[in-house]
C-alpha cells in the first residue's frame, strides 16, 4: 500500500505550483492551462523511469515545445523559433515558474509535504481510513516543523529517493564551456538542471559562442552514469527479522539484488501487525534463491517454569507454533498478583522490591507501550538494579527477574499484543511476576493461581 501511495505523490504536481502559464511574445500570448501541463507532467514522467530530479531539462523543453507549438498555430514563421525559445528561457518569470512547477526535491521535502491530509488521500486513492490518514499527517506535520524522522519513515526516504532521482552534483566550469555567458546560469545556478556550478574559468578569457540548442543539449547530459548505481552488498545479515515492515524490506532487497544472505526471525516475537504481509516481503526481497532453513528448538535462557507460563500464551499468539525446549529447570515459581487500577504502579513497585534479595542482577519492569512514565513515577529512589521501560523496549533484552505489569493491557493493545506478551514474559531468566487488574483473564492464560497484593 505505502510504495504505490509514494509513488503516486511523486508524479503529483506539487504544492503550490502555478496552474497555467502564460507568454507574451511579439504582441502574442500564449497559454498553457492546468490540462496541458499535467499532460506534460504525465508523459515526461511515463517515458522515463528515472525520476522527476532528472527530468528538469526534459519538462523545460517539453514546456517551451508546447508555447512554440501554440505560438505556431497563431502562424508565426518556423524561423522565429530559436529566438523565441532563446527569449522565453532567459526570461525570470520562466525561472520562476519551472522551479515552482518542477522543483528539485530532497526525499524529506516529499514526506512534508505529505502532511497535508489531502494529499495523502488523494495519493492513497481513497484506500486509507479517514484514522490512518490522519495519523499519518500528524507524523508527517511533525516530520516538517522539528526535522525528526521515526525508523520507519528511514525506509520511506530511501523509496523516495529512489522514485525522485538524485540531485544535480556541483558542476566545476571548465575552460572552453561559456557558462559565464549562459543566461540559464543565475546566481551560479542552472535553472534547468538545478546544477551549482563553480567557476574554473580565468575571467579574462574569451568563450565562444554558443546557441540555445547547444546549451540545452548539454545540460541534458546530467551526470555519469556510474554515479548512479545503487550500493550493493555481497552479504546481508538481518537479525530479529520479524519485526521488519514491508517497506524496510524493500530497501534491503535494493541494496542485495545478487547478496547472499543470513535471515535470523521469529515469528511470535514478531511486533508488526500483518505477519502475512511481513512475509510476503521477506520472500519478495529473497526471490527465488535456494534456502536451507534451520529451526532453533532450545531455550537457554528462561528455566522451564518461566517458559511454561509463556508457552500458553504462545499458542495463543501463534496458534500452531513449537516453543523451544527449556534445558533447565530450577527457576523460581512464576507468581501473579491482583491490585486496582489506582494501586497498579505501587504493587508493582513492592514486587520488585521484594525481587532484591532474591537475584544478584537486574530487574526489569514491564509496562504496557507507552505506559512506562506513569509506572517510573512510583520508582523514584529505588536501587538503580530496577529498570523501568514498556513491553517494546524490553525486546532483546534479559533481566534476572521481571516484572510484568498490567498483561492484560500488553494484550489487547494490538493486533500484535499477544505476542508482544509473550516476548515480556521471556525476558527473565530466574524469577517472574505478573501484576494485573484482571485475575481472572490472567489466571486463564497464564494457568497460575491469582493471589492478592499486599495493600
Amino acid at each position: 500500500m505505502m510504495a504505490p501511495l509514494l509513488r503516486r505523490a511523486v508524479a503529483a504536481t506539487p504544492a503550490g505550483a502555478p496552474d497555467e502559464l502564460r507568454v507574451k511574445h511579439r504582441g502574442t500570448e500564449v497559454v498553457l492551462d492546468a490540462g496541458a501541463l499535467r499532460r506534460i507532467r504525465r508523459d515526461l514522467l511515463h517515458r522515463s523511469r528515472r525520476g522527476p530530479n532528472t527530468q528538469r531539462v526534459a519538462a523545460a523543453k517539453a514546456v517551451l515545445a508546447a508555447l512554440w507549438e501554440q505560438l505556431a498555430s497563431r502562424g508565426a514563421a518556423r524561423g522565429e523559433k530559436e529566438a523565441f525559445l532563446e527569449d522565453v528561457a532567459a526570461r525570470d518569470e520562466f525561472a520562476v515558474f519551472l522551479n515552482s512547477w518542477w522543483p528539485l526535491l530532497r526525499p524529506v521535502d516529499l514526506l512534508k509535504a505529505l502532511g497535508d491530509p489531502d494529499r495523502i488521500d488523494r495519493a492513497a486513492r481513497g484506500r486509507l481510513s479517514r484514522d490512518q490518514v490522519t495519523l499519518l499527517s500528524h507524523a508527517w506535520r511533525h516530520t516538517a516543523r522539528t526535522g525528526e524522522v521515526s525508523f520507519l519513515d528511514v525506509a520511506l526516504l530511501d523509496e523516495i529517493d529512489v522514485l525522485l532521482g538524485p540531485l544535480p552534483r556541483v558542476r566545476p566550469r571548465t575552460p572552453g564551456v561559456p557558462d559565464d555567458d549562459n543566461p540559464y546560469v543565475v546566481d551560479g545556478v542552472d535553472i534547468f538542471t538545478g546544477e551549482s556550478v563553480r567557476s574554473a574559468v580565468p575571467a579574462d578569457e574569451i568563450s565562444e559562442v554558443t546557441t540555445y540548442a547547444d546549451r540545452m543539449s548539454r545540460a541534458g547530459r546530467g551526470r555519469r552514469d556510474e554515479d548512479e548505481e545503487p550500493a550493493e552488498y555481497a552479504h546481508i545479515v538481518v537479525d530479529e527479522a520479524q519485526d521488519l515492515a514491508p517497506m524496510q524490506w524493500r530497501m534491503l532487497k535494493r541494496r542485495g539484488r545478487h547478496a547472499t544472505w543470513t535471515v535470523v526471525e521469529d515469528p511470535a516475537q514478531s511486533a508488526w501487525e500483518d505477519l502475512d504481509a511481513s512475509a510476503a516481503a521477506m520472500a519478495d526481497a529473497l526471490g527465488d534463491r535456494t534456502r536451507h532453513e534451520f529451526e532453533l528448538t532450545t531455550n537457554y535462557r528462561n528455566p522451564a517454569e518461566i517458559a511454561a507460563v509463556a508457552a500458553r500464551v504462545l499458542q495463543r499468539a501463534v496458534p500452531g507454533a513449537r516453543p523451544a525446549r527449556a534445558v533447565r529447570t530450577g527457576g523460581e515459581k512464576p507468581l501473579v498478583s491482583a491490585a486496582d487500577a489506582d494501586t497498579l504502579p505501587e504493587a508493582a513497585r513492592r514486587a520488585a522490591l521484594d525481587l532484591l534479595p532474591q537475584v544478584e542482577g537486574t530487574i526489569g519492569v514491564i509496562t504496557p507501550v507507552g505506559g512506562a512514565s506513569p509506572v517510573a513515577d512510583a520508582f523514584a529512589g529505588v536501587p538503580s538494579r530496577i529498570q523501568v521501560m514498556d513491553a517494546l523496549d524490553a525486546k532483546g533484552l534479559e533481566f534476572d527477574a521481571a516484572v510484568i505489569v498490567a498483561p492484560e493491557t500488553i494484550a489487547h493493545q494490538a493486533p500484535s499484543g499477544l505476542r508482544t506478551l509473550y516476548v515480556a514474559l521471556t525476558r527473565a531468566t530466574r524469577s517472574l511476576v505478573a501484576v494485573t487488574c484482571d485475575p481472572g483473564w490472567a489466571e486463564g492464560l497464564t494457568g497460575l493461581q491469582v493471589t492478592r497484593a499486599n495493600p
